[in-house]
């Protein structure tokens, strides 16, 4: 039953004896950690949006004297230091850390704010879908829907860029 894992192993330990191909495994395995990453990124966004639409259900925003939005943004900023942080233990260079925290940041909006504006309409607002803008937010600056996907798009071409180009 082990047979063709123990073929497997020896075949993969014949391929990366040389040098080429010991560098195209570890571009292989840079792509998985990297995309991993990212997509683990997007979950956390999805997870944050939610969580944010049941705080504002309750009048959440009305519980402070300062601006909730930045202990949001110390959460999210946290977490993207987190992303930079995990990619130090995989084998990317530099530009490549960079744009997989440029992509994540891009895409964090069209994630967050669509599954805020689903969740929200779950528990008491109908009128919002996933691609609403906010009628009540109380951030500085609103990224309207067509804006959070394109910013969604240019995240997955930078993160198409980085895998061909780093």
């Amino acid at each position: 039953m082990l047979q063709p894992l123990t073929e497997a192993v020896k075949a993969l330990r014949y391929a990366v004896k040389t040098p080429e191909n010991y560098l195209i495994l570890l571009d292989l395995l840079d792509f998985k950690i990297m995309t991993l990453l990212y997509l683990f990124f997007c979950l956390y966004a999805c997870i944050s949006g939610v969580k944010d639409a049941i705080l504002y259900a309750k009048n959440g925003a009305e519980t402070f004297t300062w601006n909730e939005h930045i202990l949001f943004n110390a959460e999210r900023f946290s977490v993207l230091f987190l992303v930079g942080f995990a990619t130090l233990f995989v084998d990317l260079n530099t530009l490549g850390t960079e744009l997989l925290m440029i992509a994540c940041t891009l895409s964090f909006s069209f994630f967050h704010n669509g599954f805020y504006y689903e969740t929200a309409r779950q528990i008491n607002r109908p009128d919002y879908r996933f691609w609403s803008n906010s009628k009540t937010s109380t951030a500085k600056f609103e990224i309207t829907w067509f804006l959070r996907t394109n910013m969604f798009i240019a995240s997955i071409l930078i993160i198409i860029f980085s895998i061909i180009y780093t």
